[in-house]
Order: C-alpha cells, then structure tokens, then sequence
C-alpha cells in the first residue's frame, strides 16, 4: 500500500527531526551549564586575587607594586564560599554531561549525542578539577594563617 509506505516515510522523517531538535536543545543545555560553571569559577577567582590584594582578574603576573599580602578571615571566609558555591554549581551539573540522555534508550540517537558531549564532559570535569586544585593550593599557602578555622 503506497499510502501507508508514504505515511511511514513522513513518521520516521519526523522523527528525525523531531530527535535533532531534542539533541539541539540538549546541546544548548550543557554549553549554558559550562557558561554557568565558568561564571562561579570566575567570582572564586576574583575572590582568591581580592583576598591576597591583587585585584580582581590581575592577569597572569603579579603586580610588582602591591606585592601579594596575607588575607584577613573575612577574604578567607569569603574564598571557602566562593569554593563551595562553584563546587556546588559544578557538581550539580556534571553529572548531566556524564549522560545527558538518560530519557532516550535509542542506541543511534545516544551514541551520536554522546560523540558530541563526550568533549563537552571532559571540559567540565577538568574546570571541576582546576577549581579543587586552585582552592587546595589557596588553602596550602594561607593555612598558617589562624583565624578561627576560617578554612
């Protein structure tokens, strides 16, 4: 029967479209999760340079005319919630990079999406551990510094 013949024809064209929009979507989802990440590692960042006198965003080389100074307990507090709210920000989104998927139990559809993720996961997961390095290598510098266990 040509009608029906025609009629699978136009479902499974539908289909397709119908997957390349939901694999659209997805794609702008995670690519607004990475914007947001970087967002929270930004203000940590900008927290960390304000706590040892550098400014926010100073560059990569230290201002030789403010040499870095030692953070007061409120910088400190300030760092550890900034940490806490970018590992937060993080960790809440990362697993949906992992397998952004989950809904769909197409193999086509979630190999081909995956191919497209898989970069978007591991740049995720690496500012997750660019965040937990720079925040141990805060502490390791500052954890002389005794404020009431500011840290």
């Amino acid at each position: 029967n040509s009608q029906a013949q025609f009629f699978e024809l136009i479902i499974e064209k539908v289909k397709e479209i119908v997957d390349q929009e939901f694999r659209n979507f997805t794609l702008n989802t995670l690519l607004n999760d990475l914007d947001g990440m970087q967002t929270t590692l930004e203000h940590f960042q900008n927290d960390v340079q304000i706590a040892i006198c550098q400014g926010e965003q100073p560059g990569l080389i230290l201002d030789e005319k403010h040499p870095p100074c030692t953070p007061t307990k409120n910088h400190l507090v300030s760092v550890k919630e900034s940490f806490k709210n970018a590992r937060t920000s993080i960790e809440t989104v990362l697993p949906h990079f992992k397998n952004p998927m989950t809904n769909n139990k197409t193999p086509d559809f979630n190999s081909d999406t995956v191919l497209l993720t898989l970069p978007m996961y591991t740049t995720a997961a690496t500012l997750n551990l660019i965040l937990h390095q720079g925040y141990i290598q805060f502490v390791e510098r500052w954890k002389s510094v005794d404020y009431d266990e500011a840290f």
